[in-house]
């Protein structure tokens, strides 16, 4: 069964023109699909219609009602009082929020309720795999070009640049199962396109993306 299918889609800004007309295909779990194309022909409006961020003009997309969705877009808002580390195992929520009451408790570990507390939800964090999720967005962070010391960066004192790169590590760092990638190698070295190239073919989510990339589109797409 699909996780999404697109059946005649077409889409227009109100001030311009047409983008594209009576597109049709699916997406099926484990696909790795590819969306090339000359820019402003559409390329980031149509994963935005797949996210379900933009409506279509004409023509509807059917999404299989459990699909869980993450997104990397080309830009990250600024302003975001979370340090890069926070930003990105914000992905998984629940494990987040966990976390941030175990800081909060470390700071009333004098009071022996909160420190009985603090043992409790540090065993509930170890047993719901904290520890190993904070593991894995120290690799997917340093696999893409950060440093140990960038991590407790607040994410609005990063560049541009940065900024995106953070969305990317954030978007890899979830549970989706379908990833949206657009020009995922943009603000990227070689080593960290390599390193996404390696990550993107372990995953078992399906992933659509837009890139330029040529290596990066021999080695991914289906």
């Amino acid at each position: 069964m699909s996780l999404l299918a697109l059946s005649e889609l077409s889409f227009e800004y109100l001030s311009g023109p047409v983008l594209f007309e009576n597109v049709s295909f699916s997406v099926n779990p484990a696909d790795r699909v590819a969306v090339v194309g000359p820019n402003g022909s559409g390329k980031s409006t149509l994963l935005q219609l797949i996210a379900g961020n933009l409506e279509p003009s004409h023509g509807r997309i059917i999404r299989q009602r459990t699909l869980r969705i993450a997104v990397a877009d080309q830009e990250v808002p600024a302003g975001l009082r979370q340090t890069l580390f926070e930003f990105v195992l914000s992905a998984l929520p629940s494990l987040a929020q966990l976390r941030t009451a175990i800081r909060e408790l470390e700071q009333h570990l004098s009071d022996p309720s909160s420190a009985g507390e603090y043992a409790s939800r540090i065993d509930e964090y170890q047993q719901r795999g904290g520890f190993l999720a904070e593991a894995g967005v120290t690799r997917t962070l340093s696999g893409l070009g950060y440093f140990p010391e960038d991590f407790d960066r607040d994410v609005q004192s990063l560049s541009g640049g940065e900024r995106t790169r953070a969305g990317l590590a954030r978007a890899l760092s979830t549970e989706a199962d379908l990833l949206i990638l657009d020009e995922p190698t943009n603000h990227l070295d070689m080593a960290a396109r390599e390193w996404l190239e390696t990550s993107l073919a372990s995953r078992a989510a399906a992933c659509v993306i837009t890139s330029h990339d040529r290596a990066l589109l021999s080695a991914f797409a289906n």
